[in-house]
């Protein structure tokens, strides 16, 4: 369960409260239309996410959550985009411009959910072959062993696996690498990376798994030529 407060104009804060139900991991607590009685309740109670609009009656957005201790997180809303830089240098989980649509919620949801799903926790899954990853709001256990190969599409990657439907997870291709063990796995192309042992073929700068053809990038040919060959001769 994620503990949210908003601070926003009354609109938007029924449309905020609204989409949210959808959610049942978000728990909106408190909603406030003036920073005043929400700091009052902020500096007194625990919470894990604020959702605040960057202009606020009295003082910025940005300005008021970095009048805290950093103990929760934030989601900003905002009609220009002037303040996205200043918001993502204080670690905000998104941005989103307003008016938003139902899917950019969503999306921006789909992040706060990976968020605080991947914390640690004592429930962690503890066999050295499984991974956990987020998809459709859910968590899924991967058995890495089963990983042929992973491509990025846009904010998310596809997770190919050996007679199992794809999986899409919205993170990047670095953090999902950064989970899988480094001599079974290499990154050979900014968009892709590759489990070294479903490798068929290798045709020039093309690396062939069953019916898929996945390029090698310039800058990542000798690490992967060099592993490829240690791995196979």
């Amino acid at each position: 369960m994620v503990d949210c407060v908003i601070i926003d104009e009354e609109q938007n804060i029924e449309r905020t409260q609204l989409l949210s139900e959808s959610f049942r991991f978000i728990n909106i607590v408190k909603s406030y239309t003036h920073s005043i009685e929400a700091a009052r309740y902020l500096r007194r109670n625990k919470i894990d996410l604020l959702f605040v609009n960057t202009d606020l009656p009295t003082i910025s957005g940005l300005d008021f959550y970095k009048s805290f201790d950093n103990s929760f997180r934030v989601v900003f809303f905002s009609r220009s985009k002037k303040h996205a830089c200043s918001a993502f240098d204080l670690d905000a989980i998104d941005y989103l411009l307003c008016p938003f649509t139902d899917a950019r919620f969503y999306q921006m949801v789909d992040k706060v959910d990976f968020f605080f799903s991947s914390r640690p926790s004592k429930q962690k899954i503890t066999n050295e072959f499984i991974i956990q990853v987020r998809s459709d709001h859910s968590t899924l256990n991967v058995d890495v062993r089963e990983i042929m190969f992973i491509e990025t599409l846009g904010d998310y990657v596809k997770i190919h696996l050996l007679r199992k439907k794809t999986i899409m997870s919205l993170m990047t291709l670095k953090s999902l690498i950064n989970k899988l063990p480094s001599d079974s796995f290499i990154r050979v192309h900014r968009s892709y990376a590759v489990s070294l042992k479903f490798i068929d073929l290798v045709r020039g700068k093309v690396i062939h798994i069953g019916i898929n053809e996945i390029p090698i990038g310039k800058s990542l040919e000798k690490e992967f030529f060099s592993k490829y060959v240690k791995e196979n001769f």
